[in-house]
């Protein structure tokens, strides 16, 4: 069964109410973003691409034969799993319906802490390592935590407001020296998802790239690549941070991943309609890259076209 939405937004239409919440929010923002695409020949709206960087285009990997392949998993100790973050010995992974933080045995999936209130956020998005700390977003304020555990408890070290303009915050990351933040469609981005990275000290905005895919989510750094997945079209795939292409893409292994994470070996998922979490093999997908456009890889991997 769903869990209902927390938030007070409302549903697109009446009919809609039972719907996911995720889903709710990917339509209600199809209109604007269908407005903005419309009327991208005026010139009107958004930031220059000058300051922003191009919206990225899409370099995949081999079509149809390089999808990930499970090696392990076990069910989400909580019932929608979000973000995901290696801190080179456990996973953690927060829940979205009651904001439960949770570090896991990545052997057999046993909980060895969790975390709850405290200052956490009730619906948590992405989650990142940096070394030392723990980061995540809240889904409605789009407030980014900066957070560490400790004897007593998880405390809350900072909070930031998310960049003016960004859409609702869905993943992060950390690649050595800054904070990367996903983010789901803006109007004041003209209707792109956006991936920003940010000052570790004050999240102030470095730079800024526009992508193809719109529904991206939690963001894992494997040393040269963040890889993501695209929640509604259950693709995964690989950002080039430089450019904000999509890169050695490939159909996820189960519907609806959120959360990724690298463990050095293995990209582990998160499956929010599934309830699981998964250590997949993308060895094969890294190998190769060939240019396509987003419109025709989704077209490859729709139901049906495997």
């Amino acid at each position: 069964m769903e869990a209902p939405d927390p938030s007070p937004r409302p549903a697109l239409k009446n009919g809609l109410a039972s719907v996911n919440p995720r889903i709710r929010n990917a339509l209600a923002l199809l209109v604007p973003i269908a407005l903005l695409t419309a009327s991208a020949g005026t010139g009107t709206g958004g930031s220059s691409r000058e300051q922003m960087g191009g919206a990225g285009h899409s370099r995949v990997g081999p079509f149809l034969s390089a999808f990930g392949t499970p090696v392990r998993g076990f069910p989400s100790p909580g019932d929608k799993p979000e973000g995901l973050a290696w801190d080179g010995g456990y996973l953690w992974c927060n829940n979205f319906t009651d904001g439960t933080l949770y570090k896991i045995d990545p052997k057999d999936g046993s909980v060895v802490a969790r975390y709850q209130g405290q200052g956490l956020p009730s619906a948590p998005e992405g989650l990142a390592w940096d070394g030392e700390h723990l980061w995540t977003a809240h889904w409605h304020t789009g407030v980014i935590y900066k957070m560490r555990e400790t004897v007593s408890g998880m405390e809350i070290v900072q909070e930031f407001d998310k960049p003016q303009g960004a859409g609702s915050t869905v993943g992060l990351g950390w690649d050595g020296t800054s904070v990367w933040l996903s983010c789901w469609p803006s109007p004041d981005f003209g209707g792109k998802a956006q991936l920003f990275e940010l000052d570790p000290k004050t999240l102030e905005v470095r730079h800024v790239r526009l992508l193809p895919v719109l529904w991206i989510e939690d963001l894992a750094w494997d040393g040269r690549w963040f890889w993501s997945a695209d929640w509604l079209n259950s693709i995964a795939f690989a950002l080039d941070p430089a450019t904000g292409d999509t890169l050695h893409s490939f159909a996820s292994p189960g519907p609806n991943p959120v959360g990724t994470a690298w463990d050095g070996t293995h990209l582990w998922m998160t499956y929010t309609t599934r309830d699981s979490i998964w250590a997949v093999d993308i060895s094969d997908v890294r190998t190769s890259v060939q240019t396509t456009s987003w419109t025709r890889f989704k077209a490859l991997f729709r139901p049906g076209a495997r």
